[in-house]
């Protein structure tokens, strides 16, 4: 059942499926049982605690449904702490409380309330956050049927974004914040125009005038230099073109550089520099410090073959990024340091991966790396990688999907604003207190 309110009855030994539009991939079961007779060892059911309704969480990320090695394949719900059921230090006394009918006293499991979790009484999944079911008004165990009313979520009460409307007549766009106000750059790929916008009282305005490139201008990417918007991009030619708005126009603010393949750029967090990494004719990676009075001496790798360069920023650290098709897309993340002259030496790898995304959050390194059937994201712990969640392509809405000719995107939670690129470019806003939407994000 995916609809959002019904009344359900159940004979014995039949079950429903409920379906939250939160994750489709986490199933919750409610199953009628029948007590057997305790004096009958072949009696069926005759150990379970008593009859009525069970309610269990299927996890089908998990492989064979396993309960073990930490995961939780099938995970029945029970009586918690200070609700009727429980029982303190004696968990299979707890489980055998934990159907739900008229005789047991226990007639309702679930919240609608979002904050609510598994202590709550929600029917939570395997993250701890609430699918929002309620099942409510169980009846007697006594008849033929049992009956309770469910309700599920509707999947609008979880969009999380509200449409700012960012009409600005161009394809592609790109964010960022800037002396603490949200801008975008707006731009058509082989345009040879790039303008400038700002959001502020709700509405977004075109702050600058308009940065012109004849050779074109392609894969664009807005940052914050010593309080002011610059923006990177790609020009037909393959030339890394950096410039800065100066409130009158747009200027360079370092030299051009030729015959670069890709590149990425961050700022930092106080906005005063920002740190460039890019491949030159997809065969040395550079890493560059900016400012304001310009570019530090480049930091070359000289790797052979490389690719999908990649620079993050913590409150400690510099790492860059890239995969080497010489040992089969293997993905190499260096930690820099200013006044470093090389890169090296490089921690360990999280693997292989011709699509990937690199990013910082809360000061910890996550990556995100898209096969041809799988999205499988990492986390770094200061010694190795541990594996967060895999996902498959084929079922996903996931992070992959959202850019999928594309590598993946693997954004903060914590963001204002998520680039939307679905049939031109919608600029969305996180609405305050919204739940996230464990369809097309996951929460680590």
């Amino acid at each position: 059942m995916t609809a959002s309110q019904s009344s359900v009855s159940l004979k014995v030994n039949e079950a429903v499926i409920l379906v939250s539009p939160r994750n489709p991939y986490e199933l919750f079961v409610v199953e009628r049982r029948e007590k057997g007779n305790t004096g009958d060892p072949d009696s069926l059911d005759a150990a379970i605690g008593g009859s009525g309704l069970i309610v269990y969480r299927v996890d089908t990320t998990v492989e064979g449904l396993s309960n073990y090695f930490g995961k939780n394949g099938i995970y029945l719900f029970r009586p918690q702490p200070d609700q009727p059921g429980y029982v303190a230090q004696n968990e299979r006394q707890t489980l055998n409380n934990a159907f739900l009918s008229l005789e047991s006293g226990r007639r309702s499991i679930g919240s609608s309330n979002a904050a609510s979790g598994l202590s709550d009484g929600a029917l939570t999944f395997s993250d701890g956050s609430n699918s929002g079911i309620t099942i409510i008004d169980v009846s007697s165990a006594g008849g033929a049927e049992m009956t309770f009313s469910v309700s599920i979520p509707d999947a609008s009460d979880y969009d999380l974004w509200e449409d700012t409307d960012f009409n600005s007549g161009y394809a592609n766009a790109n964010l960022a914040n800037i002396g603490g106000l949200q801008m975008a750059v707006a731009y058509d790929s082989w345009g040879t125009s790039l303008a400038l916008y700002q959001y502020q009282g709700g509405s977004w305005t075109n702050i600058g005038p308009v940065l012109t490139d004849a050779d074109c201008i392609n894969d664009a990417v807005l940052f914050e230099l010593a309080g002011s918007p610059a923006v990177a991009y790609l020009d037909g030619t393959g030339t890394l073109k950096l410039k800065q708005s100066t409130g009158g126009g747009w200027s360079d603010f370092i030299a051009p550089v030729p015959g670069v393949s890709s590149f990425d750029i961050q700022q930092s967090t106080d906005g005063q520099t920002a740190h460039l990494c890019y491949v030159s004719n997809s065969a040395d990676a550079y890493y560059v410090s900016l400012s304001a009075q310009g570019s530090a001496s480049p930091i070359l790798y000289a790797g052979g073959l490389l690719g999908s360069p990649k620079v993050v920023v913590t409150d400690t650290a510099i790492y860059a990024a890239v995969f080497d098709s010489n040992q089969n897309e293997l993905v190499s993340v260096y930690p820099l340091s200013a006044g470093d002259s090389a890169f090296g030496p490089a921690i360990p790898s999280p693997g292989n991966a011709g699509a990937y995304d690199l990013i910082a959050y809360d000061n910890t390194l996550y990556f995100a790396a898209g096969a041809s059937s799988q999205l499988l994201v990492k986390r770094y712990n200061g010694t190795a990688w541990e594996d967060c969640a895999a996902q498959d392509h084929r079922q996903s809405a996931g992070l992959a999907d959202h850019y999928p000719a594309q590598p993946n995107h693997l954004s903060k939670g914590a963001a204002d604003f998520h680039l939307w690129s679905a049939g031109g470019c919608k600029l969305r806003e996180q609405l305050p207190g919204a739940l996230p939407d464990r369809v097309q994000h996951h929460k680590f």
